[in-house]
């Protein structure tokens, strides 16, 4: 779901707890208590769909990853013990080099390589103590794997199918709200308390925003500041007195 669609489920979750809470003023054959009755049945469908999906796609992920962690176990086991195989049969094609990149695909072909090299030097491999079941395993996981990886390019149609179910569950979870904002109105118009819980419920909660999102900025221009008096905090400075006047006979005479 993306976050518009998250935003209005939570709020068709309010609206139904809402004719929940307030059944006794919808009755169920009521025009609101059969609004109120789509919705939840609205809702219960995209809880179906998306928890089933959600199932379906954690079981898969968890699969493909056991089967992963069990194929490289068995990948470094043949890669090490060839390593040491190495010193005292320089001549044997010991050269098994682990995948770099841990994509599902790539995994399945290295590992592939790996089957068909220790093939040649399996007796080698056994006499240093690399158990026999390591080297009849890994084809089978390998399959495993490579049928897992089918599996979920195929089930791309069906998670198609679920979120098409999805929208379709949430266009008639919408209509049903429409028509109770008119029904519950009608019911409660005189009943001030139980109207402004219904428009609460009604409204669509926005989510706060998360580090990372986007803060909106307002491009408007501020009116300029007026401009600041020059502050002097100094205190004033004292005039200076004027020199006294010149006395002759105070200098000395000439000689």
């Amino acid at each position: 779901m993306t976050r518009n669609v998250k935003q209005r489920y939570e709020m068709f979750l309010k609206v139904r707890d809402f004719g929940v809470m307030h059944r006794a003023w919808f009755p169920d054959a009521s025009p609101a208590g059969k609004a109120f009755a789509a919705l939840t049945a609205a809702v219960g469908e995209v809880d179906a769909i998306t928890t089933g999906t959600a199932i379906a796609e954690a079981a898969d992920k968890k699969t493909r990853a056991e089967l992963r962690d069990a194929i490289v176990s068995r990948l470094k086991t043949i890669a090490r013990t060839a390593r040491l195989a190495k010193k005292t049969s320089p001549d044997a094609d010991l050269a098994f080099a682990l995948p770099v990149r841990q994509a599902d695909d790539a995994l399945v072909a290295a590992a592939r390589q790996f089957v068909k090299k220790a093939e040649q030097v399996q007796e080698l491999l056994q006499h240093l103590g690399v158990a026999v079941n390591v080297f009849t395993e890994l084809p089978v996981l390998i399959d495993r794997l490579q049928r897992a990886i089918d599996g979920r390019r195929k089930d791309k149609d069906g998670r198609a199918t679920a979120q098409e179910g999805i929208r379709n569950a949430m266009t008639h979870a919408l209509d049903a709200v429409r028509t109770l904002d008119v029904l519950v109105v009608n019911v409660l118009e005189h009943d001030p308390v139980r109207l402004a819980a219904w428009k609460r419920s009604r409204r669509v909660t926005p989510k706060t925003r998360s580090q990372g999102d986007p803060v909106a900025t307002d491009t408007t221009a501020a009116p300029p500041a007026p401009p600041t008096p020059p502050k002097n905090d100094a205190p004033p400075v004292p005039p200076v007195p004027p020199a006294p006047p010149k006395n002759d006979a105070t200098l000395p005479k000439a000689s």
